[in-house]
């Protein structure tokens, strides 16, 4: 999916279990180490960066490209986005329901 066509909001509902949608988006797991939980489909670019050291005023994260935040329930993932669209990151979404949304 192109980001001119990704949705206006703060969240994303799963299209497919494996988030196949996402693949050329950068998928930022905020679980911690540790946690357990459903695994991310390989295939997926993804950076593990849990929420206890996530500085959200200073990440790396790239600006020119379309971001999805995960957790396990989506709670923290959209916590992180608002924080993240606070900052100016515009093209980041959380996963609605979290990875456990897609069992």
């Amino acid at each position: 999916m192109q980001s001119n066509s990704r949705p206006g909001g703060l969240e994303v509902d799963p299209v497919s279990q494996d988030l196949a949608e996402w693949r050329d988006a950068l998928l930022v797991d905020v679980r911690e180490v540790g946690e357990p939980g459903r695994p991310i489909a390989q295939g997926h670019d993804v950076r593990h960066l849990p929420l206890s050291r996530l500085h959200l005023d200073n990440h790396d994260l790239p600006l020119d490209r379309d971001l999805l935040v995960v957790c396990a329930h989506g709670r923290r993932s959209l916590w992180v986005v608002q924080h993240l669209r606070a900052l100016g990151v515009a093209r980041c979404w959380s996963l609605r329901g979290g990875m456990e949304n897609l069992r």
